[in-house]
């Protein structure tokens, strides 16, 4: 079954995990995109809320997760961490970061 969603790329973070509460308490379902393989926190067990463990630079894995689910929205709050990820690499973390973003509207993810 397909269900229609939002996805949400760092939505563990602190900022991703008020968004994503915000969106639930306005009725939305989300898919949470981790890279790291994790279940659903205590605090959302129970809610519209799915688990899909994918690295954002992975254009196929998410392409799999839209496959499987009906997104409607992207919430991309994912980053490096410590950002940015060292003084001499500011300009190439940033893009690194922002193309796959950039790039998901053309793939229908």
């Amino acid at each position: 079954m397909v269900t229609v969603m939002i996805l949400v790329t760092g939505g563990l973070g602190f900022i991703g995990s008020h968004t994503v509460r915000a969106l639930l308490d306005l009725g939305e379902s989300a898919v949470l995109v981790q890279r790291r393989a994790v279940g659903v926190p205590a605090d959302l067990v129970g809610e519209q809320v799915v688990m899909e463990q994918a690295d954002i630079t992975d254009l196929e894995a998410l392409r799999d997760i839209g496959a499987r689910h009906k997104i409607t929205g992207i919430v991309h709050l994912a980053g490096s961490v410590p950002w940015p990820p060292g003084p001499d690499e500011p300009i190439a973390g940033a893009r690194t970061a922002c193309s796959t973003s950039c790039r998901s509207p053309r793939t229908g993810v």
